[in-house]
C-alpha cells in the first residue's frame, strides 16, 4: 500500500487522567494513529512555549506525525484537559480555554504548504474553532487545501461549538464521523428539532452532499450511511480500560482503509478493530506496529 498524505488541524494537549499525563486532543490523536498505520501525516497545531510543549513536540514525533507546521506561542500555555469518569467508567472532560491551540496562526509555512500540496484527506473537528483565531485559520485553510477528501470528526465538547460553526464545517464535509449522542444532538441543534434515525442522515445528506456518515456507538460498534446503502457493524470485545481516544483511533482506521481500498463498510470494520484496541489501553495513542494491527484485523 503507498502512503497517502493527510493534514490534520485542531488540538494538541495533554489528558490529565488520575494525575498522570497522556498526549491527547481528538486530531492529533487521529492523526498520530495515521502516521502509526503508514500515512504521510502532517498536523497544524500550536503549543505552549512551555514544559509541556516540548515533550508535545518530542512525543509527536515519536509517534511519526510530521510537527513542521505545529506553532510555539510564547504567550499561551499548552493545551490540557481534565479526565474524570463517571459510573459507566465514560470519560467527563474539563477543557481549560486561553491556551495556545485557540491562537492557530496562517502564517507563511502553513499558506505554502496548502498551496503546494495534494493531499488524499484533510481531517478536522469543532473544538480548534472555539476561538475566534484558530476558526479564521481553519475557514482559510478549509477554502484552499487540495484534498480529495475532507473529513470533520463533529466532536462537540462542552459548550464550545455552535450552530454556525457546525453548519459552515458542513458545508465543506465530505465524510461525517459523530457518535450516536451527538447524532442525536445535530438536528436540534441545526434545525430546532428533534428527527427520527433514518431522518437524521437523510436530511444532513440533502442539506449538506455528505458521502459518508459514521455513527460510532462504542462497544455496538457503528452504522455507515452512504446514498446508496445504510450497514450496522459489530465492535470488537475487548477489556475496557479506558475509551479516551477510541472515537479518535476509529475515525483513523476507518479513513486509512477507504483511501486505500474504497470500500466504506470495511473500513469501519477496522475502524472498530483500531477503536477496542485503543480503548484496552490506558492512552488515546498506544504505540504499536501497522503490521501487528492489519494480521490481527484480518
Amino acid at each position: 500500500m503507498s502512503s497517502p498524505q493527510i493534514l490534520s488541524f485542531g488540538e494538541i494537549l495533554w489528558d490529565v487522567i488520575e494525575g498522570d499525563e497522556y498526549i491527547g486532543g481528538a486530531p492529533f490523536n487521529a492523526a498520530a494513529h495515521l502516521a502509526q498505520l503508514g500515512c504521510e501525516s502532517y498536523f497544524v497545531s500550536r503549543v505552549g512555549d512551555d514544559s509541556r510543549g516540548q515533550r508535545a513536540l518530542k512525543q509527536a514525533e515519536e509517534l511519526g506525525v510530521n510537527i513542521d507546521l505545529i506553532q510555539k506561542d510564547p504567550t499561551h500555555p499548552t493545551g490540557w484537559v481534565d479526565v474524570e469518569f463517571d459510573q459507566k467508567n465514560a470519560p467527563q472532560y474539563i477543557i481549560h480555554t486561553g491556551v495556545s491551540y485557540d491562537f492557530i496562526d496562517l502564517d507563511d509555512g502553513l499558506l505554502d504548504f496548502i498551496s503546494q500540496k495534494k493531499l488524499a484527506a484533510f481531517y478536522f473537528g469543532t473544538l480548534a474553532q472555539r476561538k475566534e483565531v484558530s476558526r479564521d485559520t481553519l475557514n482559510k485553510i478549509i477554502k484552499e487545501v487540495q484534498a480529495q477528501i475532507i473529513f470533520f470528526d463533529i466532536n462537540l465538547r462542552q459548550e464550545f461549538f455552535s450552530r454556525d460553526i457546525i453548519a459552515k464545517s458542513l458545508e465543506f464535509t465530505d465524510i461525517l464521523k459523530l457518535n450516536e449522542g451527538e447524532y442525536r444532538r445535530v438536528p436540534e441543534i441545526l434545525y430546532n428539532r428533534r428527527l427520527k434515525g433514518p431522518q437524521i442522515a437523510s436530511r444532513l445528506q440533502t442539506d449538506f452532499d455528505l458521502e459518508i456518515i459514521c455513527v460510532t456507538r462504542g462497544a455496538k460498534g457503528c452504522t455507515v450511511i452512504t446514498e446508496e446503502e445504510k450497514q450496522d457493524l459489530p465492535g470488537s470485545r475487548v477489556e475496557v480500560v479506558d475509551t479516551v481516544g477510541s472515537g479518535d483511533a476509529f475515525s483513523a482506521g476507518f479513513l486509512f482503509y477507504f483511501l486505500h481500498q474504497g470500500d466504506p463498510f470495511k473500513a469501519a470494520e477496522l475502524g472498530n478493530y483500531l477503536g477496542g484496541f485503543t480503548a484496552a489501553h490506558r492512552s488515546a495513542v498506544p504505540k504499536y506496529k501497522k503490521s501487528d494491527i492489519l494480521q490481527d484485523f484480518k
